[in-house]
């Protein structure tokens, strides 16, 4: 189904095994020779739902790759070269494009010395530092203020603390001693 304009996994579908026909090649066939037995809410529960969905996302992906291929050969074979350059173009960025699944990235200092540079420096010219963070890395304004606010804490010390939502500050104790080029 497609949701906000991508391809994404929206129901489940189970069905009593009997219903159909066993020569389909999606036929339940019980493991092991063992015998058919109902199915269990923590048998639904313990279902990989993350993995079952990343891999719907990434067939996904490959039928549109796919298809999106077919219609550039096509424009190119009417000598439409203009479309066919414009699709090619967009295939990179496509609501279909996959985001990894997975564990959180883990962001290293020096990517929390740049948002506190960047931050400050946007500050100073008087443009919306978050939203200039968010800019800079292409990343979402929730994103950029999350990071802003991991380079403010006291484990950091990048920026100084300020009133919750309020923008502003001045390098913390930990940049300025990297600017002196110590060690925080």
């Amino acid at each position: 189904m497609t949701l906000a304009g991508r391809e994404e996994c929206a129901g489940l579908v189970v069905w009593h095994g009997a219903l159909q026909d066993p020569n389909t090649p999606l036929a339940y066939r019980p493991l092991k020779r063992q015998k058919p037995s109902p199915i269990r809410a923590a048998e639904f529960r313990a279902l990989p739902l993350a993995t079952i969905i990343a891999r719907l996302r990434s067939e996904a992906e490959r039928r549109y790759q796919a298809n999106d291929q077919r219609a550039i050969d096509i424009f190119e074979e009417r000598g439409e070269g203009d479309l066919a350059a414009e699709l090619r173009a967009a295939r990179t960025k496509g609501p279909w494009r996959v985001k990894s699944t997975g564990a959180p990235r883990q962001y290293d200092l020096d990517h929390f010395v740049e948002v506190a540079e960047l931050y400050l420096e946007a500050w100073k010219s008087g443009a919306s530092p978050t939203q200039a963070v968010a800019d800079h890395f292409g990343a979402t304004r929730p994103q950029a203020a999350k990071w802003v606010e991991r380079a403010r804490s006291d484990e950091l010390q990048l920026l100084t603390k300020t009133s919750r939502g309020k923008a502003g500050a001045e390098p913390g104790k930990a940049l300025i001693r990297l600017r002196k080029g110590r060690k925080p």
